[in-house]
This record gives C-alpha cells, structure tokens and sequence, in this order.
C-alpha cells in the first residue's frame, strides 16, 4: 500500500521577500488556533511558534533570521 503525505497537485511557490517568508510562517502558526485545536500558536505541541518565542519545543529546529523580526509571530 502507497501512503501520499502532500496533496498530488501542490503549487511550489519560491519565497522571494522576506514579507512573503513571514506571511508563510505565520500561516502555519497560526492554523491550529484557527481550528480551534489551541489559544495561542505556541500551545500546539507540533508547532515551532514557540521556538520563535525563544521556548523549548518538541523538536530542534533552525529559526530564520530575520534581523529586527527575529522571533516575529504576529
């Protein structure tokens, strides 16, 4: 049996500013308070919000530098 994990008719799209990085990062933050799985980004347990807010997270991952936006979830 074959599994898919992303839709077969995806659009990459290249990031190309840093508003636009920060727009797709804020998206996905900001899902699980939109379905109502959590308050706040940083409280889904999944998330890397709260790695941005300077927190421990689930896993290590590796923050974007944004110079003065470091950390940014808005």
């Amino acid at each position: 049996m074959n599994y898919q994990f992303w839709t077969q008719y995806n659009k990459p799209m290249v990031l190309e500013s840093l508003e636009w990085v920060l727009q797709k990062i804020n998206y996905i933050h900001r899902n699980p308070v939109k379905n109502g799985l959590v308050d706040v980004p940083e409280a889904y347990r999944y998330s890397s919000a709260r790695q941005y807010l300077g927190q421990c997270g689930l896993i290590d991952i590796e923050i974007l530098e944004f110079g003065s936006d470091i950390g940014y979830i808005g």
